[in-house]
């Protein structure tokens, strides 16, 4: 098997907070590679170089930051920042080259540490964005297995037909690392608001990889951000023809139900979801909230306890099981349970609306103010209601 030679270079050009690294990779092929499979396989490898500095040098930058993050955010690993700058930040191709042989790629990525910082805390209070990029992360590193693995076998066989199939398998595989570059380039594009970008990626993902239910699925979301309900009902239901058990898009399709304003629709995709998956907090969460529209406050708190029983960080548990019991009138109840929501993140802003709306029904005006203000300093309004 041919060596693989890596050349590592970081060069960190102080600008205030940001600095920008580049590191070069050379792929020596194997038999079974063609330019565009050692283009992949190399563009893939210099950004995991890339990203794994990035990581220990913000991983660094947030142990020993002042301004204020979310607790969450203190907690990362250097791996975990690895995989969420993978979604807030952009690869700059500098220079690449092949000579039939050997592979040749150049690249950087800017960092500004005061932008990364803020939008990987925005990533990780989104339970959504921080499960696709770990999926993404996760898919990436099987395929370079799988092909390190395919590679072994190619050089130890000596069968022909053996080797055809070796190689057919090698092809699709490398495809699928590919169509997971266009997935992770969507996921970016789709985090900073791009979505037409983000939607000819992930349909570029599709000529490769046709049946993958998390793009289907991301498809969907964009298209309801768009306010294109009934074309995302049906990217969610194409999710769930090609995975039955995928949870998240019958969250999705549910989702569709309650703007459509039927709830016995949105309950009953919930409940299919709960027999896939019986202990996910975020299908418990969603039945609260349906309780909560539908005005069964004692109900809603059973499931919204479940929610946080399962994930205790899931913060927009908190808000809603304030919600019931501000409902109920049980103010001290709804301040504490806001108050806990603020211990796992300082600027979660609509737990201090919440605590805020207590303190007005309690006839504690100059409290409710105070965090009123704050809530409205950490951009949090009404209308953002979850």
């Amino acid at each position: 098997m041919k060596k693989l030679i890596i050349i590592p270079i970081l060069i960190s050009a102080v600008c205030l907070n940001a600095k920008t690294f580049i590191r070069e990779y050379i792929y020596n092929a194997s038999d079974a590679d063609s330019k565009l499979s050692s283009r992949t396989i190399a563009l893939e490898e210099v950004q995991r170089l890339l990203l794994q500095e990035i990581g220990v040098y913000v991983h660094s930058t947030i142990q020993n930051e002042t301004m204020e993050i979310s607790g969450e955010l203190k907690e990362l690993t250097s791996k975990q920042v690895e995989v969420m700058t993978a979604g807030v930040t952009q690869t700059k191709i500098l220079e690449e080259q092949w000579n039939g042989e050997i592979y040749y790629i150049k690249a950087e990525i800017d960092v500004d540490e005061d932008e990364v910082l803020t939008n990987i805390d925005a990533v990780i209070q989104d339970e959504e964005k921080t499960a696709q990029l770990e999926e993404s992360n996760t898919k990436t590193e099987e395929a370079l297995k799988e092909i390190e693995r395919l590679k072994g076998e190619l050089v130890e066989t000596k069968d022909e037909m053996e080797r055809m199939k070796l190689k057919e398998e090698y092809t699709k595989t490398s495809n699928q690392l590919s169509a997971e570059e266009f997935v992770k380039n969507g996921h970016t594009a789709f985090i900073s608001g791009n979505n037409e970008n983000a939607i000819a990626l992930y349909k570029k993902a599709l000529e490769l990889s046709s049946e993958d239910e998390r793009i289907y699925y991301n498809i969907g979301l964009i298209l309801l951000r768009q306010k294109k309900i009934d074309k995302a009902m049906e990217f969610f239901e194409k999710a769930i023809k090609t995975d039955p058990k995928f949870i998240r898009a019958y969250l999705g399709v549910a989702g569709i139900y309650l703007l459509k304003k039927d709830i016995e629709k949105a309950r009953e995709y919930y409940n299919k979801a709960l027999k896939i998956d019986p202990d996910n907090a975020l299908i418990y969460f969603s039945l609260g909230k349906v309780f909560n529209l539908s005005g069964k406050y004692g109900k809603a708190i059973v499931s919204l306890l479940k929610a946080i029983e399962l994930d205790p960080k899931l913060l927009r548990a908190y808000s809603q099981l304030s919600f019931s019991y501000y409902m109920l009138k049980k103010y001290e109840n709804c301040i504490k349970v806001s108050e806990k929501a603020i211990e796992i993140n300082p600027r979660f802003g609509e737990a201090y609306f919440n605590i805020g709306s207590a303190y007005k029904a309690l006839d504690q005006i100059k409290k409710a103010r105070g965090y009123f203000k704050r809530a409205e300093q950490l951009g949090f309004k009404p209308e953002k209601r979850d």
